[in-house]
């Protein structure tokens, strides 16, 4: 047998052909990589710093909101809000209805069922004996002030309203028996400043509503700032913010946008100072108002009981009013505009 002598050129000329293949393949895969993991995780990045970027700003307009209304700034400032890719938008056919209701005697205890999705008519429920025989139901102006009566009609247990035109998204009814009166519905609706951003790690929406914050990531929500709700001891402190815009509007943009947006106060106003209420309840409506009553009923957790209404878990009854709280609820209302 003979041996078969292999030249040191053709093992040379071997090892560099596998050296490049070699090469080429750790190049192939680190390309393919960079194309399935490295962008979409640069991708990614940049979204989460995108959405940063939009939750500072929703949280510098309400500083500046609050800045205003509290008087420590000026009742007017424009706000330039730059925003990666994404949407910025009022829409006033969105729903968002605060009603706070309470009575002046602890034995005379009321709920309402109804207001929702921008109804003007309820039904009344009273636990016990219906002994309200008068219902007046008027407008709030700016300053706070209870002014024009308009037309309703109440035949128990029902209430129905009829809202002029001009509206102004506040209102006020009176409980009465025979001019005492027993208790009162106060009804707030606000328009909604509302983030919308598409990524690879799903769908992010911020809004601005209640004086606070709520942010959802795709189906999950949560309370990113509370509106002004304070309880302490035996008193409940409540601010009930408006926000309102005189029409819709919607800016978006792939590569992002920067858009100008004027915020003003129409006033502030004190509507109960300290005065001794009973059964005391806050009933909430809208896209997130599920969000805002969980985290409330959470947050007070032996203050609040989430009651069930016709279905609906609509409804925070503040336990400690049964025998009495002193209640301090200031209303005020901010125009947001684009410029």
């Amino acid at each position: 047998m003979k041996l078969r002598i292999i030249k040191r050129d053709s093992i040379d000329a071997v090892s560099t052909v596998v050296s490049a293949i070699l090469a080429i393949s750790i190049v192939i895969v680190a390309a393919v990589s960079t194309i399935f993991w490295g962008i979409p995780y640069i991708n990614d990045l940049r979204s989460q710093e995108g959405l940063e970027n939009a939750k500072m700003q929703f949280n510098l307009i309400l500083d500046n909101i609050k800045d205003i209304v509290t008087g420590v700034g000026d009742n007017k400032n424009e706000l330039s809000i730059a925003i990666g890719e994404g949407s910025l938008s009022i829409n006033k056919n969105n729903f968002d209805r605060t009603i706070l209701m309470y009575s002046y005697s602890n034995t005379f205890d009321f709920s309402v069922a109804g207001f929702r999705n921008k109804n003007y008519q309820c039904v009344l429920k009273i636990n016990g004996t219906p002994i309200i025989n008068e219902v007046d139901v008027c407008l709030i102006n700016d300053e706070g002030e209870i002014g024009e009566k308009i037309n309703s009609t109440y035949s128990y247990p029902n209430i129905f309203l009829e809202p002029p035109n001009f509206f102004e998204d506040k209102m006020v009814i009176f409980l009465n028996n025979s001019g005492n009166k027993l208790g009162k519905i106060w009804l707030f609706d606000s328009d909604s400043l509302i983030f919308k951003a598409q990524s690879n790690i799903g769908s992010h929406k911020l809004s601005l509503e209640k004086g606070g914050i709520v942010y959802i990531k795709n189906s999950n929500s949560k309370v990113e700032k509370l509106f002004n709700v304070y309880l302490k001891d035996n008193s409940f402190i409540l601010h009930i913010l408006q926000t309102l815009s005189s029409e819709s509007f919607s800016v978006s943009g792939g590569g992002g946008f920067n858009k100008k947006i004027s915020i003003e106060s129409r006033g502030s106003s004190l509507q109960e100072i300290s005065n001794k209420v009973y059964n005391l309840r806050l009933q909430l409506h809208g896209d997130n108002a599920q969000t805002w009553l969980n985290y409330l009923d959470n947050k007070y957790v032996d203050k609040f009981v989430l009651e069930d209404n016709e279905g609906l878990f609509d409804t925070l009854f503040l336990s400690e009013s049964y025998s009495g709280v002193d209640l301090t609820f200031l209303n005020s209302i901010v125009d947001i505009n684009k410029v």
